[in-house]
């Protein structure tokens, strides 16, 4: 028998999983000056929810990538890269890349396969 926990919605119903799920995601090369929690959760919104960034972006010890935890829908088709607006004339296209995408069946509507 699997037990699983799941927040609770008004479309909830007790034969299907839920469509969300926590992804980590990595900004690679992205400035260190945007590695404020708040300026990340704002570059990541367009994904899902932001939850939380892991010790090493909030410590700035790896300043190479930024990683940060984000609850997205499964069904929805999320980008791959996001323009920041620096400045006039000044911007770049931020890659987003996940970890690990986990599967949804919008069929049986269980999480881990297609």
């Amino acid at each position: 028998m699997w037990l699983g926990v799941f927040k609770w919605s008004k479309s909830f119903h007790v034969g299907r999983e839920s469509s969300l799920a926590p992804v980590w995601f990595n900004l690679a090369k992205l400035p260190v000056h945007l590695f404020d929690k708040q300026c990340l959760f704002q570059i990541v919104s367009c994904l899902g929810r932001p939850l939380f960034v892991d010790s090493a972006t909030a410590n700035l010890t790896r300043p190479n990538v930024a990683r940060v935890c984000v609850e997205i829908d499964l069904l929805k088709e999320l980008p791959s890269r996001i323009w920041l607006q620096l400045g006039e004339g000044l911007g770049f296209w931020q890659p987003l890349l996940h970890e690990h995408m986990p599967t949804y069946c919008s069929h049986c509507y269980r999480q881990g396969h297609e």
